[in-house]
């Protein structure tokens, strides 16, 4: 059951990091350091679902 559970808070985690980096390069695209992080944040949130998924 706490398998089960860590997948899940892990996959919603990381899906939300992706679309919040998503949504604010598009918000911010005239920024490109802002671009920069952004873009790190939504690689983590793309690497905490496949860690997820794979593990």
């Amino acid at each position: 059951m706490k398998e089960w559970l860590l997948f899940v808070l892990v996959l919603i985690v990381g899906l939300s990091m992706l679309i919040a980096g998503i949504f604010y390069i598009r918000k911010e695209k005239g920024d490109l350091e802002s671009v920069k992080i952004y873009r790190v944040v939504s690689l983590m949130g793309v690497v905490l679902m496949a860690g997820a998924v794979v593990y």
